[in-house]
């Protein structure tokens, strides 16, 4: 490069600059869609928006519960009131009516708080990944509540 630059000067910096351009845009219009696997937060959103489950549409009460994946950019595709905490959280979702997102790992004992808490909930997609933090695959089952909704309290007077 150094030899270019005193041999070409200033035409030899653009036409690197202009190759540097090109490289990047080839990088991300070819390899960056083909990563879909580290998308995974995307992939639940648009799971999600294809089950009509998104709580942001106001298709479902919400927020969306989290159980064994925490990346910060579900948040951002979820909404900032997306639940990311423990298996006891999927339930209080789902007897609420709001969708619950369970990483596999945790699904028997999912499965096991939904049946003392006397709920019932349906798998409606699966979405499998790359969770990036952890350097670990993922497996995540998005549930939907089959159980009635809950009633209303009484009116404040």
């Amino acid at each position: 490069g150094a030899v270019l630059l005193t041999r070409y000067g200033l035409a030899a910096l653009a036409v690197a600059g202009g190759l540097g351009i090109a490289a990047h845009a080839l990088i991300f219009a070819a390899v960056a869609p083909r990563l879909s696997p580290l998308w995974t937060s995307a992939q639940i959103a648009a799971a999600l928006d294809r089950a009509k489950l998104d709580p942001q549409a106001g298709l479902t009460p919400g927020p969306v519960a989290v159980v064994g994946y925490a990346e910060p950019s579900l948040v951002f595709a979820l909404g900032t009131e997306t639940e990311i905490g423990d298996v006891g959280d999927a339930p209080d979702a789902i007897s609420n009516g709001s969708p619950a997102v369970v990483e596999v790992r945790y699904e028997p004992a999912f499965a096991a708080e939904l049946a003392a808490d006397k709920l019932k909930a349906a798998p409606t997609a699966v979405v499998s990944g790359f969770d990036y933090s952890n350097s670990q695959p993922v497996r995540l089952t998005i549930y939907r509540s089959l159980s009635p909704p809950p009633k209303p309290g009484p009116a404040a007077p």
